[in-house]
């Protein structure tokens, strides 16, 4: 199903905010912000509605190399995978389908996300490595360069607000993914409450005239002003702002003075080799922000 919001447009005309996130992919492992990223993806899931795929993936090879399976077997670990699936499901009071595999976490997430066609995938700020169990590395991170579905790497140790996304800031770039970011995280605020900010940056360094990331489009107060339109039509409070500086480092420094709740933007997300940069901006604000953070990646061609 899709989510809805009528926008009085004029006298006559509707326009919509949509939210077309049918099938969740919730990745968890015990953790305890990967427990708040499946309590906020059911939270979306129950007002959207959708359905929900509860995932733990465990990378047995490495758990029993590394000594930290605490003498349990496979048995036991996958037993202990299907109770916390199920603590969250009753917890949450949300029908969930579990799925307890065996393999690299951020690649089986990759997978199912794709094979069952994930318009939405889920994942704690620590890429699902609680500690002492089944992981090392940053999975959000493998998971944002390589997705195709947008991603939420939510950052919580608690339980959801009501209003969970309190202040949502959106880096806008001209780029269709960042399109992409402002429409869905316009109907994540819809949906979950609270107020939007849009945000452009221009890098100094690289001209006056030329956008830190966007190239050749329309003048960056032109695109902020056309969102925060948007966003006033559908009842939202918005307002804008136009930053200056290294993209990630200002939108970075820019949510913690504004004490943002969530960071949404695109990436290019090119896959392989390209889309491991280091420099990128997706990967810097969701390795370094002190929320949760909304990232679209480019639509792949059919």
């Amino acid at each position: 199903m899709r989510f809805v919001l009528a926008m009085k447009l004029g006298a006559d005309v509707m326009g919509e905010v949509m939210l077309d996130w049918r099938t969740i992919l919730c990745g968890v492992d015990g953790s305890e912000e990967s427990l708040h990223a499946a309590k906020l993806g059911a939270m979306i899931a129950k007002r959207l509605p959708s359905r929900v795929l509860g995932l733990c993936v465990i990378p047995y090879h490495q758990v029993f190399q590394l000594g930290i399976h605490r003498a349990q077997g496979k048995a036991e670990l996958a037993a202990d995978a299907r109770a916390l699936l199920t603590g969250i499901q009753i917890e949450t009071g949300l029908p969930m389908e579990q799925l307890i595999l065996e393999g690299d976490p951020a690649d089986t997430i990759l997978e199912i996300a794709a094979k069952r066609s994930c318009e939405l995938i889920v994942v704690g700020r620590r890429g699902l490595s609680g500690v002492e169990r089944w992981l090392l590395g940053s999975v959000a991170t493998k998971v944002v360069s390589h997705a195709a579905s947008t991603i939420l790497v939510s950052k919580g140790d608690g339980a959801v607000r009501d209003t969970p996304l309190e202040r949502t800031l959106c880096g806008l770039d001209g780029s269709p993914e960042s399109e992409r970011a402002g429409i869905e995280s316009l109907g994540l605020v819809a949906l979950l409450g609270g107020t939007i900010r849009f945000a452009h940056v221009r890098n100094a360094a690289k001209g006056a005239e030329v956008d830190a990331l966007a190239g050749d489009h329309e003048p960056a107060a032109t695109l902020l002003a056309r969102f925060c339109e948007q966003a006033r039509q559908a009842g939202i409070m918005a307002d804008r702002v136009e930053l200056e500086g290294q993209p990630a480092a200002a939108l970075l420094a820019h949510a913690t003075a504004w004490d943002a709740s969530l960071i949404a933007g695109g990436t290019r997300g090119l896959g392989g080799f390209a889309g491991l940069r280091l420099g990128s901006t997706a990967h810097q604000v969701v390795q370094h922000s002190a929320c949760s953070v909304l990232i679209c990646p480019r639509r792949r061609k059919a």
